[in-house]
């Protein structure tokens, strides 16, 4: 078989990308078998051959009967070969045996070589690895981009590990992830077993800790059901040393927390997230309604959810104890759900009503939703195959400084060219400026 294609090219790789364009428009594809250096360490010479070419070596594993019984093999030794020199600082190509001994395949796609991500494809796998997306969102985006492309989602995992290998660098990911720590401006500490293994882990990136420092008036905390919190909070208590200890403390309603904050943090006001109260008596107190169907819409459970809520957002110790008492005339049927309230959630009222909560400095923050998105994100990165807390450290980084010349790019219309803002934009948030807005629109209207 001829090759309808030029046999000069300027370059090795653009001779080797023009020959396996024709050979998988023809139904097979190639390898470079062999590639030779002169004493300069310039390539001089290259032997292509068919992918089917070369056998398994037997001399390793089982035998060959129980090889040839059990597997399955691409390597048929298929004799075809192309062989190209370099000559004049041009490259010369030759057919040196032009056999097959297989069919061409329809189906270019069961070949690896064919599947082999270009330079660009591995930019995207990596960039999106990077952001978090999981293989069959990158293999979706490469197809986007390229609809000739044949990847699967085997070649984005293949990929997404040889990338995590090029990071590692011959370390373990724990050593990597202490590299990374003392590179990057973090502070760490950890505590290690008897048999080295890490078992404790404190790290926060060093301008974290500046704006933790400077804006602690309130911090919101999210964690895991299972962890020492006394170790993470004497940590956590050592970035105030010298500065005054948050106000207002919000967390979810777990007691090991609650009582590790109050030795860690006694001054420290611990309101509990509203909104996982909400979660909680959704959980235990919908299954005492009537169950709605898509012919029968009941308004009774939104109005028990709205009632429970005017509760918590009672102004006065007053207001709520003629709320509560109004709230268990009207649902005395639910001798279940009130017991569950009495027993579960008034003892804590001082935490989450509003008669309560007001009387410290909170800035409206009654929810850790913030903090659990970012919490969230965290996680995700661990739950992908090469996830580990080396690349979540790594990737983190990145996206802290995106979200941060984001911030400093993106200014809202109203102050882009009102002077009331000229010194501080591009300086803080959008939302600060946004709720700067709001007081300036208020003072306006008082006027």
């Amino acid at each position: 078989m001829n090759l309808p294609i030029p046999k000069v090219y300027n370059s090795a790789d653009k001779l080797f990308q023009t020959v396996q364009r024709y050979a998988i428009s023809q139904g097979f594809a190639l390898v470079k078998k062999r590639t030779r250096k002169n004493q300069r360490g310039e390539l001089k010479n290259m032997d292509i051959c068919c992918d089917k070419g070369g056998v398994y070596n037997s001399s390793s594993g089982p035998d060959e009967e129980t090889r040839c019984r059990q597997g399955s093999f691409r390597l048929i030794n298929c004799p075809y070969e192309l062989r190209a020199a370099r000559r004049n600082n041009e490259w010369h190509l030759e057919v040196y045996n032009n056999e097959h001994n297989h069919i061409f395949d329809n189906d270019i796609s069961g070949h690896p070589i064919a599947r082999q991500l270009s330079e660009q494809q591995l930019e995207t796998v990596t960039a999106m690895t990077a952001a978090g997306s999981r293989p069959r969102e990158i293999v979706s985006t490469l197809r986007h981009n390229d609809t000739s492309t044949l990847v699967i989602n085997r070649d984005v995992y293949n990929a997404r590990e040889w990338l995590r290998q090029q990071n590692l660098a011959g370390r373990s990911p724990i050593q990597a992830l202490i590299d990374e720590l003392k590179e990057g401006n973090f502070t760490y500490k950890y505590e290690c077993n008897d048999t080295g293994s890490i078992t404790y882990l404190f790290f926060m990136h060093n301008e974290s800790i500046a704006l933790t420092r400077q804006y602690s008036s309130v911090v919101l905390m999210d964690w895991e059901e299972k962890i020492d919190y006394q170790w993470a909070l004497d940590h956590f208590a050592r970035l105030f040393n010298d500065v005054p200890k948050p106000g207002v403390i919000v967390t979810d309603r777990k007691t090991a927390l609650m009582n590790a904050l109050k030795i860690t943090f006694p001054n420290s006001v611990n309101l509990l997230c509203v909104w996982h109260i909400s979660k909680n008596i959704l959980k235990n107190c919908k299954p005492q309604f009537p169950r709605e169907t898509e012919n029968t819409k009941s308004n009774e459970w939104k109005s028990f959810l709205s009632k429970w809520n005017e509760i918590v957002q009672s102004v006065t110790e007053k207001e709520f104890e003629e709320k509560w008492s109004a709230f268990c005339i009207t649902y005395t049927n639910k001798s279940r759900i009130i017991a569950y309230l009495e027993d579960t959630w008034l003892p804590l009222k001082e935490k989450f009503v509003a008669a309560w909560t007001n009387l410290y400095f909170h800035l409206g923050t009654t929810v850790t939703s913030r903090v659990e998105g970012a919490h969230s994100t965290f996680k995700a990165y661990l739950q992908v195959s090469t996830g580990d807390l080396y690349w979540v450290v790594s990737n983190q980084k990145k996206e802290f400084d995106a979200m941060v010349a984001s911030e400093r790019i993106h200014i809202p219309l109203f102050a882009l060219n009102n002077p009331l803002y000229m010194n501080i934009k591009g300086k803080v948030t959008t939302f600060a400026l946004r709720k700067i807005n709001e007081q300036h629109q208020k003072a306006n209207r008082a006027t």
